[in-house]
């Protein structure tokens, strides 16, 4: 059965269809990547259910977010700072 989910920050690309950020989906769960399950969220009645997440800016450098999709840091950091950061969020 097939679920509404959305994502907040850039385009998604599924099943070979560009989804806008921000849009509510329909997918099943097997089609949602597992690395990406802290960006791309479950969407229900108008609700989304999130938590802060890390999204790779480039290289070994990340961003983090917090639950309302705002950047938390100033500029990139590496992965184990952005999980510490993370932690505390």
């Amino acid at each position: 059965m097939k679920s509404l989910w959305i994502r907040h920050n850039g385009p998604f690309k599924l099943n070979g269809k560009i989804i806008p950020a921000g849009t509510p989906f329909e997918a099943l769960d097997s089609e949602i990547p597992k690395g990406a399950r802290d960006i791309i969220v479950p969407f229900e009645q108008g609700v989304v259910i999130r938590k802060p997440y890390k999204e790779r800016l480039t290289g070994a450098w990340w961003n983090v977010f917090d639950e309302n999709g705002r950047k938390v840091n100033e500029r990139g950091m590496k992965e184990a700072d952005a999980d510490k950061l993370l932690e505390t969020l």
